[in-house]
C-alpha cells in the first residue's frame, strides 16, 4: 500500500487460443476462470452456459389479407398474426377503423400485390384506395386464395393473373 491507496488489482486476460482446456475468458470481465466453476473467480457472475437454442420454426408467409374502412377510404394489407395488426392499426388510425372482410391465403405477399395491382386505378396513398361499393363486392365474394409455387422461380415479384389463383365461397 503506497500513500494510503489500496493496491491496483491485477487482472489477467487471455485469448482463448492459449490458455489451457480448464480454463475460459469470462463474458462479463474478461478475466481468466476455471471451466468447471459456475461463477468467475474475479466478479462471481454467472458463467455457465446458456441453455441450448431452440429450433427455429419455419418461415411461414400464410395469413389473411384484409379490407378495413376508414373514413372515405379503404386499406389492403396484410397480416400473419391478425390480432397484433388490427391492435397496431386502432392505434395508428385518427378514426375507428371497420374491418370490412378477410381473405386467408398461403401466401400474404403474392396475394396482397395481387389486389394492390387489381385496385391500382383507385389508389390513393400507399395501401390505401378509394373503392366503390362494387369493388369492395368483389373483394368481399372470396374468402380463400392457395397460391401455387411456379415449377421454376421467376425473376421478380409480380401477383399472379386471377386464372392462376383459386377461388373459394
Amino acid at each position: 500500500m503506497r500513500w494510503g491507496y489500496p493496491a491496483p488489482r491485477v487482472t489477467i486476460i487471455l485469448s482463448d487460443t492459449c490458455m489451457p482446456k480448464n480454463v475460459i475468458t469470462c463474458p462479463h470481465c474478461k478475466c481468466a476462470t476455471f471451466r468447471d466453476r459456475p461463477t468467475c473467480v474475479s466478479c462471481g457472475k454467472d458463467i455457465s452456459p446458456p441453455p441450448p437454442a431452440e429450433t427455429p420454426t419455419p418461415l411461414t408467409r400464410a395469413g389473411v389479407i384484409y379490407l378495413i374502412r376508414c373514413g372515405p377510404y379503404h386499406k389492403i394489407g396484410k397480416t400473419i398474426r391478425r390480432e397484433l395488426r388490427y391492435r397496431q392499426l386502432e392505434i395508428q388510425l385518427p378514426e375507428k377503423a371497420e374491418l370490412i372482410h378477410e381473405i386467408t391465403t398461403s401466401d400474404v405477399d403474392i396475394a396482397e400485390a395481387h389486389w394492390h395491382q387489381f385496385f391500382a386505378y383507385h389508389r390513393k396513398n400507399g395501401e390505401w384506395f378509394a373503392l366503390t361499393e362494387d369493388d369492395v363486392n368483389y373483394f368481399r365474394r372470396w374468402t380463400h386464395i392457395e397460391i401455387t409455387p411456379p415449377a421454376e422461380p421467376i425473376a421478380g415479384l409480380r401477383p399472379p393473373p386471377l386464372d392462376k389463383v383459386s377461388q373459394t365461397s
